[in-house]
């Protein structure tokens, strides 16, 4: 492991502790022991993991799992979304109109 990388909630590991790559849920030390607790990034499964300093050198950090932040102003969404209906409203009646002629 990097040390210039710290392990965090949303890293993606890689490594002999884990059966596939992992995305971190939540990560806890104490002392010398430090605690993953984390998801299979291919099926899912959460897996716990109670590690020395030695067995956390093992583990590659693969990178940061991006997830798409759908969190926005409601008000903008819903407008945007009314404005997308109507648009498509318009453009079906004017299909309709011009195969009419």
């Amino acid at each position: 492991m990097d040390d210039s990388k710290p392990i965090k909630k949303g890293t993606l590991l890689k490594g002999r502790l884990f059966p596939e790559s992992v995305e971190v849920i939540s990560i806890d030390s104490i002392e010398e022991l430090t605690t993953i607790y984390a998801r299979g990034v291919e099926t899912g499964k959460i897996y716990e993991k109670v590690i020395g300093k030695v067995q956390l050198k093992e583990i590659d950090i693969v990178g940061d799992y991006k997830q798409i932040d759908f969190s926005t102003n409601p008000e903008n969404f819903f407008l945007g979304i009314e404005a997308k209906r109507i648009l498509t409203y318009i453009l079906v009646l004017q299909i309709q109109s011009e195969n009419q002629k």
